[in-house]
């Protein structure tokens, strides 16, 4: 480490009173930082109430970033869906940790400013002598030992509020390594899933996942091969060791940060302190994750309210259906049928539109027709199990600009009460024709 005091004492010191120029040099550097410190107390409190505005908006933005993506990059592929849930669980819970970062810091600058009006109102403290005679001069001596001085509590406050920003920015820091890791190999199995044939990655996708596992830690994979190569000895075993660890903390400042707190921290808490709030966040991100989607039980069954019109979140994408009630009160019912870029491992089977010799309008009205044609034999309307007829059309919704499908279903014998409708779709695995259940939701007809 070329910042470390000791290398620096060594170098100016070679009459090797080391112990005596450190204790001096630490002196000094600590007037430094707390001279420093002093100047941006008034810009911490400036970041702090800052930082709880803008960072109590992140979790909405991250979840329309998440729509988004389910929508327009979701995949059949385990692996990719499995990254991307790790991906929005991590970012979420730093969002989270953020803004309660942000706001114990600004709570505690707030206390510390308050103790420093209480010591300008009040300068002398606790005046003992004027405490009533219950109070024995035992009892008032141990006071004096046990109850911090004004000067004890101000340092105090300081040192925990800058350590609330010291542990928050460094676990923030922890996880974005972490999502920038996780990115990189979703990122690669998404390039890989263009090159290679859908069944040729379908069939192997964890080997392509462990070859972009491999890509993507090429740099420390190449310079443990060189340090194998080049190094002999005590030298290789410490480069070695500096390597590993930095792959496993993402790199040399978040070692670096590691190694102060963990050299200037008791061990126990040391330890403690970043499990708890590790498990906190990733606990109340997997928490957050599973609570997005406003459910309610209605007639025995679990329902997601976005299944309808009159109850959905107008700024989600509508994920596969949904219906324009879940009361119906006439014998229609109104389905929008999303297409989101799932849909597309399953329609690879479908035919191009190849017709020549014909004009640009009567061209695109053909192309339509066959195109709703082939989507019309690809989804299959079940009500309580009996199959429906039905015409579609191509439509976007109107609340989220989400494209897919509108079908007006007429209900011949519905069942006064409780009905299941059910959307199927042919399986992705070409070798045994079968039909999955795509979706369902349940209505209510009550004429």
């Amino acid at each position: 480490m070329a910042d470390n005091p000791i290398s620096e004492n060594s170098i100016d010191n070679p009459t090797g009173n080391l112990t005596e120029n450190s204790a001096e040099n630490v002196t000094e550097k600590n007037s430094k930082w707390h001279s420093l410190g002093q100047k941006v107390h008034e810009l911490e409190l400036l970041i702090s109430s800052a930082g709880v505005y803008l960072s109590a908006n992140l979790p909405n933005f991250l979840d329309e970033i998440w729509d988004n993506f389910n929508y327009y990059f979701s995949s059949s592929v385990d692996e990719i869906s499995f990254l991307s849930k790790i991906i929005y669980i991590i970012l979420r819970s730093s969002a989270f940790t953020l803004w309660l970062g942000f706001i114990c810091h600004f709570s505690l600058r707030a206390f510390w400013i308050a103790i420093i009006g209480l010591a300008n109102i009040f300068p002398q403290g606790v005046r003992y002598e004027k405490l009533s005679k219950k109070f024995t001069s035992s009892y008032k001596d141990f006071l004096v030992r046990k109850i911090l001085s004004y000067e004890q509590l101000i340092s105090l406050i300081d040192k925990m509020s800058s350590g609330v920003l010291v542990i928050v920015f460094f676990l923030i820091i922890v996880f974005l390594a972490t999502v920038v890791m996780y990115g990189g190999i979703m990122l690669m199995l998404f390039l890989l899933m263009l090159l290679v044939p859908d069944y040729i990655f379908k069939n192997y996708s964890y080997l392509f996942f462990i070859l972009s596992f491999v890509i993507c830690f090429i740099v420390p994979i190449k310079k443990t091969i060189v340090i194998l190569i080049t190094k002999r000895g005590d030298e290789r075993k410490n480069e070695l060791k500096y390597i590993s660890q930095t792959a496993t903390l993402f790199g040399d400042m978040i070692y670096h940060i590691t190694l102060v707190l963990k050299t200037n921290l008791p061990k126990s808490g040391f330890y403690f302190v970043i499990f708890c709030i590790v498990a906190l966040s990733a606990v109340f991100g997997v928490f957050l994750f599973n609570s997005k989607e406003k459910k309610t039980i209605i007639a025995t069954s679990t329902v997601n309210l976005d299944m309808y019109e009159n109850t959905r979140n107008g700024k989600k994408f509508v994920t596969k259906m949904c219906l324009n009630s879940d009361i119906i009160k006439e014998k229609y019912i109104k389905i929008f049928i999303a297409n989101p870029r799932e849909l597309k491992q399953h329609t690879t089977h479908f035919e191009a539109f190849s017709v020549e010799n014909m004009e640009r309008e009567e061209r695109r009205k053909q192309k339509k027709i066959f195109e709703l044609a082939q989507w019309r034999n690809f989804f299959k309307i079940y009500i309580n199990e009996v199959p429906q007829e039905y015409e579609l059309n191509f439509e976007t919704h109107l609340q989220t600009n989400t494209g897919g499908f509108v079908v007006y279903l007429p209900l011949s014998e519905p069942k006064i009460g409780k009905n299941i409708l059910s959307i199927k779709i042919p399986s992705s695995n070409t070798k045994i024709a079968t039909e999955i259940n795509w979706s369902e939701a349940p209505f209510w007809y009550f004429p």
